[in-house]
């Protein structure tokens, strides 16, 4: 590949300037790592938040592409390489995400070696991408509550893009495809991704002592409402499990009264929706047939399941559940009879066979770490430590049946605080003592 890009003087030109490019961007990135952030907000935005499909490539050698995401994540294992050298983040946290990080090495090498670059990279990138940001936010890391604004504004850019969707193209179930530019599409205005990005959003918004009740509401039902058109229904079930976790914390004697009555009043009008579209599955409307079709015979979950078993028990070595598959053998499974050679949709599927179980227990390392430190988290981020369990549970449902996006790896990297110039001890756990507000002025 790199004879084809250097093969002739125009080409080596361009990639004096890329290499230049890259340097700029790196310096500015070291200087001001919030550039990065905003970089892959805007990234994320652009190609990651519609199924509408997209050639983004930036150049193309072969069969061999190069993406903007590509370069970003070179601009940001750069960077992290520098931020190691300055001051490498505790044991607690570089130790985990050096096991992992090792294995997805060795197991894309060794996919490189046996099928191609081709082919072990394309299936790798996922990978990369997640593993580099969360690398990324660790390392520069400790972050202020500045870090959610790029993530707000990627919101309001998602809830623009669905809307505008809805706009162009109507609104369809979920089990409806559509053409679109000659090409069979996802119905829904925003990707499961795009759906979760927001809904993060909104639980970070609401958690924010710092921003006002009214532009809570605002965003809030606009929020809502967009999620509910989009029919991601896994970001349904994120949303519901964090509101009823909320609302148990919130009902505890330790809570306010005002917490108690907000509790009281969201599970009512919750338990009333919930009961107006169970009684109205039958009417056959738009929300009403994609409701249904999760508890049908042949319902997606139903589908990833028998995938799931399959991946997991066809052929599978003790020694390549235990360290991971290399990249680039694919994820080719029976499923009714048919062939299917997606992603496995479900992230703790797809670590077991690419990380390994080692790897899925390093990831699981860091989030028990997350949820051992939420209260220095919520100190320096600017949000309860209510907040930071509801991002973590919010993480750990939509990886049930996606692949968390580097996005969501950012916002939960971001949650694994640390101080360089020392290590402070976790404060004391009121666990059952959910005291700043969700919906108000601060604790």
């Amino acid at each position: 590949m790199i004879g084809q890009l250097l093969g002739s003087p125009a080409t080596a030109f361009y990639a004096a300037c890329a290499l230049l490019l890259l340097a700029v961007a790196v310096v500015a990135v070291v200087l001001k790592p919030a550039v990065a952030l905003w970089a892959l907000a805007i990234l994320y935005l652009t190609e990651y938040t519609t199924p509408i499909p997209l050639d983004t490539s930036l150049v193309k050698a072969g069969s061999t592409h190069i993406y903007p995401a590509d370069a970003v994540a070179v601009v940001l294992l750069i960077v992290t390489a520098i931020y190691l050298i300055r001051q490498p983040p505790p044991a607690r946290i570089m130790f985990p995400l050096t096991v992992a990080g090792m294995i997805f090495t060795v197991n894309l090498a060794l996919g490189v070696a046996t099928f191609g670059l081709h082919h072990a990279v394309n299936e790798s990138r996922e990978w990369l991408y997640l593993l580099t940001t969360t690398a990324f936010v660790i390392t520069v890391g400790s972050w202020t509550s500045r870090f959610w604004r790029p993530w707000f504004v990627l919101a309001l850019g998602v809830m623009g893009l669905a809307w505008l969707g809805v706009a162009r193209y109507g609104l369809h179930s979920a089990t409806a495809p559509i053409i679109v530019n000659g090409q069979q599409v996802d119905p829904r205005p925003l990707t499961a991704g795009g759906a979760a990005a927001l809904a993060l959003a909104l639980i970070i918004l609401l958690g924010s002592p710092a921003i006002r009740v009214r532009r809570k509401i605002i965003f809030g039902t606009a929020a809502v409402c967009t999620l509910i058109v989009v029919q991601q229904r896994t970001v349904w079930a994120v949303l519901a499990v964090t509101f009823l976790v909320w609302a148990a914390a919130s009902l505890r004697r330790h809570s306010t009264a005002r917490h108690r009555r907000l509790a009281t009043t969201g599970v009512a009008v919750f338990s009333t929706a919930a009961v107006a579209l169970a009684a109205g599955v039958a009417t056959g409307n738009v929300f009403d047939r994609s409701l249904a079709e999760t508890t049908s015979k042949h319902s997606t979950l139903v589908w990833r399941v028998i995938g799931w078993t399959d991946l997991l028990h066809t052929d599978r070595s003790a020694a390549g559940l235990l360290f991971g598959f290399r990249f680039g053998t694919g994820y080719r499974r029976i499923i009714d009879g048919h062939v299917v050679i997606a992603s496995p949709h479900s992230f703790y599927v797809g670590t077991v066979l690419r990380l390994g179980l080692i790897g899925l227990i390093a990831l699981a390392f860091l989030y028990w770490n997350v949820w051992k430190h939420r209260h220095q988290a919520a100190a320096a981020l600017g949000i309860s430590s209510l907040t930071v369990a509801l991002l973590l549970i919010a993480l750990v449902v939509f990886s049930l049946t996606y692949q968390p996006s580097f996005v969501m790896g950012a916002q939960v990297a971001a949650l694994l605080v640390w101080n360089p110039a020392r290590e402070p001890q976790p404060a004391a756990d009121p666990v059952a003592a959910p005291t700043t507000q969700l919906l108000g002025e601060g604790p």
